[in-house]
């Protein structure tokens, strides 16, 4: 299994697998101790507790068309941004697992804020 970090990182190889593997998982996100994985296009990526600056929940909202009607559906992603802007945008499977996602977060994350950052950095 190949892990590719989005920003520098200290770990090794094996030290990424065995955080990995060791950690907890909700969709395509694996939570561990020291670094949150993702599955993007078939590879896995990694982004350091370190880099974190802010973490948030997104909704957005997209317009469907539907046998009943018109409405939106929504898709919920976790924000992750740093110091150079952001850093990750990756889909949660649910509102519920979003909200417990951050608060799995909260404890390895304690430099991070839990809130979207003021002036933008945080837009796509």
């Amino acid at each position: 299994m190949n892990i590719t970090p989005l920003v520098p990182v200290s770990a090794g190889a094996e030290e990424l697998q065995a955080d990995y593997q060791s950690g907890w998982q909700v969709g395509k996100l694996h939570v561990g101790q020291s670094h949150l994985f993702f599955r993007e296009g078939g590879e896995i990526s990694c982004v350091p507790y370190s880099a974190v600056r802010y973490c948030y929940r997104r909704i957005e909202a997209t317009p469907a068309r539907l046998c009943c009607g018109a409405g939106n559906l929504e898709t919920e992603y976790l924000m992750l941004v740093g110091a150079e802007g952001q850093l990750a945008k990756i889909q949660v499977p649910d509102g519920r697992a979003g909200k417990v996602l951050l608060e799995r977060l909260r404890p390895l994350i304690p430099h991070a804020r839990f809130c979207k950052p003021e002036g933008g950095p945080a837009e796509d």
